[in-house]
């Protein structure tokens, strides 16, 4: 499998009981090569990154390595000088995309990808940018960085991580957390970590030239590591500890998979993402006659708050209580 997901023991077993910052191993590229990575709940988009053009000195290949013009803090980068005409100038840069920057672009030991928020005007419009997460230490003069556009507006993407320009080095240990991938945190359950107990598709591809790559190369879709044991937490002083079984996902990641519908048979291509973990979701149309598209509503156990006190379960089929409390 050219695209792999390892799994919460990271053995040959991959692409199910994933963490949620999870490693991604590929075994295609070259040293030369960038990787360009995106997250997805489905398989629905592809992304392309491509270059940020600026008015100084207008278009430059994706690749471009420029530099911090002075020392700036951690959450600004001095990318344009005026007096002498050096660097890039952001003025028209559009923020309803997302736009990123690859800080320490030279080193993959420092990678820091980060997304671009605001242009600020020092000496001139657009001669700095800041960005989040920012650094916890100044960034000196010198420090390298790259620029990436996607063709995703922010408004518009069901992305959920991003990572571009990843020195080749991080090949076979590109963690999908930070510093080296951006999290769309509004869409996530916890800040900078992928969902518990969910069905992703992880797109990936490389290249050393080009003014754009799109990242559809490399796929693959994954499961993520269940939030529950055998636990039901109530914050009274009654938890129940209970043998909780979610049929569905047992179904799914089982030796041989039992789909739920038993008229359809999958033939478990990881990078279909219709094709694997069936169970995980519903199908939209609740047509299962047709084509599929498992893009609906999420099938599997997961834990949330309730609204209101409970003190009842109306669907319980079979309970046995060994301690009364009333």
């Amino acid at each position: 499998m050219a695209l792999e997901v390892l799994n919460v023991a990271s053995t040959s077993d991959s692409n199910t009981d994933c963490p949620t910052n999870p490693k991604l191993k590929t075994n295609l590229g070259a040293t030369s090569n960038r990787h360009f990575t995106v997250i997805h709940p489905d398989s629905s988009e592809d992304i392309t990154y491509s270059e940020i053009l600026g008015t100084m000195p207008g278009s430059s290949d994706l690749f471009t390595e420029w530099e911090n013009l002075e020392n700036t803090e951690g959450f600004r980068i001095k990318c344009y000088d005026s007096n002498s005409d050096s660097g890039i100038q952001l003025d028209t840069i559009d923020l309803d995309y997302y736009n990123f920057v690859l800080i320490y672009s030279d080193d993959a030991n420092m990678h820091h990808f980060a997304k671009i928020t605001e242009t600020t005007s020092q000496d001139a419009d657009g001669d700095a940018f800041d960005f989040e997460p920012r650094l916890g230490y100044e960034i000196p003069k010198g420090t390298k960085f790259m620029l990436f556009k996607t063709s995703a507006t922010i408004a518009s993407t069901n992305a959920l991580a991003f990572s571009a320009g990843i020195k080749d080095d991080l090949r076979n240990e590109l963690v999908c957390a930070r510093p080296l991938f951006y999290f769309v945190n509004s869409s996530l359950d916890k800040a900078n970590q992928l969902n518990h107990n969910v069905k992703y598709f992880a797109q990936n591809n490389t290249a050393s030239s080009g003014s754009s790559v799109v990242v559809n190369n490399l796929k693959v879709t994954f499961l993520t590591h269940q939030d529950f044991g055998k636990r039901i937490i109530d914050y009274s002083p009654y938890s129940l500890e209970i043998d909780l079984v979610d049929n569905m996902r047992d179904n799914d990641v089982a030796a041989t998979p039992i789909f739920q519908e038993s008229s359809l048979s999958l033939g478990g291509d990881y990078t279909d993402y219709n094709d694997v973990f069936y169970n995980a979701r519903r199908q939209t149309s609740d047509d299962i006659s047709g084509s599929l598209d498992l893009t609906g509503p999420t099938r599997y156990l997961h834990y949330d708050f309730s609204p209101d006190q409970c003190n009842h379960i109306p669907t319980v089929i079979d309970l046995v209580v060994d301690d009364s409390i009333g």
